[in-house]
């Protein structure tokens, strides 16, 4: 945060980690009386909700007909991306599941690759290293204690 590519922009990636964590954390607490498609449809529900709010700074252009075509199919792959999540969450250990959220780094990386020509530098990588690296030693710290915790008497 006091390089020059960090700008106010950037505090909406920050912002959109906060309302993630918190979405999985409600995930958690919220029981199994409510259906996890209902969960994945507030979630997308209030992802273009937010969404929607940025109109007010942006020209809208119509899309020609095969980019709204790409849309759909993406929206579809978001929201049963949106179900696996509630469904992880639900089931798994936080602990083991939060680390596979890091995979997303690798999609990103892949996306940006094949569809904007777009190649990560050094500082890039280095950050996403750093922060995979804390997700696996989490995730390995977390099965280590459950170990613990199973062996003692």
């Amino acid at each position: 945060p006091g390089s020059a590519d960090f700008t106010a922009w950037s505090l909406f990636a920050l912002l959109g980690v906060a309302f993630m964590t918190m979405l999985d954390l409600a995930t958690r607490r919220i029981g199994g009386q409510v259906s996890t498609l209902l969960l994945a449809a507030l979630s997308a529900a209030a992802v273009t909700v937010a969404t929607a709010g940025s109109l007010a700074f942006q020209t809208w252009i119509v899309p020609p007909p095969k980019a709204l075509a790409l849309l759909a199919g993406a929206s579809v792959f978001v929201f049963c991306g949106y179900y696996f999540v509630v469904e992880a969450m639900r089931l798994g250990e936080v602990g083991l599941v939060a680390p596979f959220r890091y995979s997303v780094i690798l999609w990103a990386i892949l996306a940006g690759v094949l569809v904007f020509g777009d190649r990560p530098d050094t500082m890039t990588l280095a950050g996403m290293g750093i922060v995979a690296a804390a997700g696996l030693y989490t995730a390995l710290r977390e099965h280590r204690l459950r170990q613990q915790r199973k062996a003692a008497p």
